[in-house]
């Protein structure tokens, strides 16, 4: 069974999960100077547009 992107990304496929993404690359997105303002653009609004019906 083909699996689509977002299931792979999850630890039940085999990837690091989303707890992996918080906790390690938004910290690393900070320390790159990505500003709160673009963190919750890029992890709230993006998904909110994406996800309105």
């Amino acid at each position: 069974m083909r699996t689509t992107t977002v299931s792979r990304c999850t630890a039940e496929h085999g990837g690091k999960g989303w707890v992996y993404t918080l906790a390690e690359v938004v910290p690393m997105l900070r320390e790159a100077g990505v500003t709160e303002d673009q963190l919750n653009d890029i992890l709230v609004e993006n998904p909110k547009r994406i996800f309105a019906v």
